[in-house]
């Protein structure tokens, strides 16, 4: 299976890159380390799925995007279609567990 970009959003790039499609992103910090425990899962996950877009968002360094939508909590992962964000969970997420819920969201559940 072939390596997925991720990409690392930051405060200027936020909505323009989720204002479409649907977006995967794992509001983390560099210090959490459940954070640094799921982002192989979150691959993982990526690589699954190189239709959709998954992103990263340090809130350490860009705090504003994960503040404007109450996430406080990491890691969450965020689900967006087309810049609204449809789903929010909190805790580290395994790979399948991360699919399910998008899977979930992309058939309209």
């Amino acid at each position: 299976m072939a390596d997925t970009e991720i990409i690392a959003l930051s405060t200027e790039s936020f909505h323009r890159v989720l204002s479409t499609g649907v977006s995967v992103v794992a509001f983390c910090t560099a210090r959490c380390a459940p954070c640094k425990a799921m982002a192989p899962e979150f691959a993982r996950a990526a690589a699954e799925r190189p239709g959709w877009r998954f992103c990263t968002q340090n809130i350490s360094e860009h705090l504003q995007p994960a503040f404007d939508l109450g996430i406080v909590s990491v890691p969450s992962v965020g689900v967006f279609s087309d810049g609204e964000l449809i789903s929010v969970t909190k805790g580290p997420k395994r790979g399948d567990e991360i699919l399910a819920e998008v899977d979930r969201i992309a058939a309209g559940a």
